[in-house]
């Protein structure tokens, strides 16, 4: 049996002040670099650059370095040491691991051990004297997700073979023996689920980086929510890794949380009601706040606009912030059959308002919203110019499905207009249209009413 000592990590001292509240992040290009991610101030400083190979994965070892992985083909992964003076690498080691192997992932468990993860086996890799030593092998799965550290605990997530995206969460432990343990199948569809490949800890929290935004991960409800972004950031799915250091800032101990949406939506994320009416938005009602704190809804126009998500949330899109999930339509500044955005955003500020300087602020996926009248619209098929005879026309809705249309055909027939009533199921269908026997001219067809599925209601 192999015993691993957990966590005892030695705080390191660079030119700049650490705090617990940050995380590392590569950027892979040419070559690579290392920056640190800040969740306090919203900074991302870069810190070691010119580091070649490309890294797969990475962490932070006690006395100053870095440790990666790089596979240079499907067959092989390759690890080195990075000095961050220079960015200069050193091969370790180089194993063989199964052909079509995912993507890997390193955590640091012990000031000398790194457990690391590949397509179905995990190893430790001793600093002491760079070797390997395969602990347990599963059937393999396409993607290794996650592999961190969060209280203590060892969590794990990986990603099945087949068309959906489905994460499988786990939790491991290392002594006495090695040992994984299920927890929940996270759906792939869920909104607030960010599509994030890589998780931190920083001061009793988790977050993501990549692309334009620091992302924060709620374990509790697997759901995601942005806390910092800025222009530029990079590819969409970076590594991340702790860092070695203190649990202060002003980032650190924060509980706060938006809450989440229930998932009983409608497709493309969309909340619509007829014209007029109250949204009720769907929210779950479990926001945790701290004193001081309150829920509110922000209320967007599209498209958004700036450089990046926290300058949108700022700009002049901003149409009105509602103090609850209920929103009233407002004359003069939302209009019907318009699309807009919705963001909950919970922080130190009144009810009705948002202050994104809180540092314990949080904010939920977007929903779209939209007060709907139905419309219709008439397009003829293969129009004949001069033609005789019954009509084919095309029927084009805007709503929600079903619809029940009322129509008229003129001219009329035997003194009465022509009125028909008919069912779609869909948000397109066709009619047929036919004036009298021996009519020549124009024949107009009208809606004279219209509902949805939504009882909405037009004439």
């Amino acid at each position: 049996m192999r015993k691993i000592g957990y966590l005892g990590f030695i705080c390191l001292v660079w030119s700049h002040v650490l705090t617990g509240q940050q995380i590392y992040e590569v950027i892979n290009g040419t070559t690579s670099s290392i920056w640190l991610l800040d969740a306090g101030n919203c900074t991302r400083t870069e810190i070691v650059s010119n580091i070649s190979p490309n890294i797969d994965d990475f962490v932070e070892v006690p006395g100053g370095s870095f440790f990666m992985v790089n596979s240079p083909n499907s067959a092989q992964a390759d690890f080195y040491s990075i000095d961050p003076a220079s960015g200069a690498t050193t091969l370790l080691l180089s194993f063989p691991v199964a052909s079509g192997s995912s993507p890997s992932r390193l955590l640091l468990v012990s000031p000398t051990e790194i457990l690391w993860a590949v397509r179905g086996r995990f190893y430790i890799f001793d600093l002491t004297n760079n070797t390997l030593t395969l602990v347990a092998t599963y059937p393999p799965t396409f993607f290794v997700w996650h592999l961190f550290t969060y209280n203590g605990q060892i969590y794990y997530s990986e990603e099945s073979i087949g068309s959906s995206f489905n994460q499988t969460m786990y939790t491991i432990s290392l002594t006495p023996t090695f040992t994984r343990t299920f927890l929940a199948t996270v759906p792939d569809d869920w909104i607030e689920l960010g599509n994030i490949r890589d998780i931190a800890e920083a001061c009793d929290q988790l977050y993501s980086g990549g692309g334009m935004e620091m992302v924060n991960y709620n374990l509790d409800n697997y759901t995601t929510s942005i806390h910092c972004s800025w222009p530029d950031g990079g590819t969409s799915i970076v590594p991340v890794a702790p860092v070695l250091a203190g649990t202060s800032g002003p980032a650190c101990g924060c509980t706060t949380d938006a809450g989440t949406w229930n998932y009983n939506i409608s497709t493309n994320n969309l909340v619509e009601v007829c014209a007029g009416g109250i949204i009720n938005m769907p929210h779950s009602g479990d926001q945790v706040l701290t004193a001081g704190q309150n829920l509110s809804f922000a209320l967007y126009a599209l498209p958004f606009i700036g450089d990046h998500y926290y300058e949108y949330l700022t700009s002049s899109n901003l149409l009105y912030v509602y103090p609850s999930e209920q929103l009233n339509f407002l004359p003069g500044i939302t209009q019907v059959n318009e699309y807009y955005i919705v963001i909950p955003i919970a922080s130190d500020a009144p009810p009705g308002s948002f202050n994104l300087d809180d540092p314990c602020r949080d904010l939920q996926a977007p929903l779209y919203v939209r007060w709907l009248t139905p419309t219709v619209s008439f397009t003829e098929i293969n129009p004949v110019t001069c033609g005789t005879g019954c009509r084919t026309l095309q029927i084009t809705f805007e709503g929600s499905a079903p619809y029940t249309l009322t129509y008229s055909v003129n001219p009329s027939v035997n003194g009465v207009l022509q009125t028909f009533t008919q069912t779609f199921t869909s948000s397109s269908g066709t009619i047929v249209a036919c004036p009298p026997a021996g009519y020549e001219g124009t024949m107009e067809v009208k809606a004279l009413s219209l509902t949805d599925g939504g009882d909405c209601i037009c004439d």
